[in-house]
């Protein structure tokens, strides 16, 4: 999956696996983070996630191959990090739940959603960071996770056909 609109949307739908809108208010509200336009702030004794997936430091890992019609596969394991913000009353608990279940595998489970997109978390899940925020003259909870993904992005190509030689080479005596 080359596409980045494909890859956040596997995103979003591997955390609607997570906290389904069904089980309202028990569900956060999902929110991209650094969306045009923002997104609101989240409103005071709610819950929100804000999810925002970018590029992360580390050589690519590539794999090579050959296929029988001649086309070349070239598949680049980009490192990547998906960044979870939690707020609300619950934003660790949340987090905890969301680290926990994101490793559940099988069709409709969050990593097998991810995997179907070419996004491959790596294993252990950290453990989410618990700080608080100042917001309005107050203070809120605020639980952050982060999680090392590889997004796998496939490339084909034909190689191009070997010129052969228009005149033979001179030789010098």
């Amino acid at each position: 999956m080359s596409d980045l609109k494909d890859i956040h949307r596997a995103v979003h739908r591997a955390l609607m696996a997570i906290f389904p809108p069904e089980e309202a208010p028990e569900s956060p509200l999902l929110r991209r983070a650094y969306a045009d336009p923002p997104p609101p702030p989240p409103e005071e004794g709610r819950d929100a996630l804000y999810y925002h997936l970018e590029p992360d430091a580390g050589p690519a890992l590539t794999e090579i191959s050959l296929n029988a019609d001649g086309d070349t596969e070239v598949f680049r394991f980009l490192p990547a990090r998906l960044i979870l913000v939690f707020y609300g009353p619950r934003a660790e608990r949340l987090a905890r739940r969301c680290a926990a279940m994101l490793f559940l595998d099988g069709r409709d489970r969050p990593r097998g959603i991810l995997r179907a997109a070419g996004v491959y978390p790596l294993p252990p899940p950290p453990a989410p960071l618990l700080s608080w925020e100042e917001w309005a003259l107050r203070h809120r909870p605020r639980a952050d996770l982060v999680l090392p993904l590889r997004l796998r992005l496939p490339e084909r190509f034909h190689p191009p056909e070997p010129e052969g030689l228009a005149f033979p080479p001179e030789i010098l005596f």
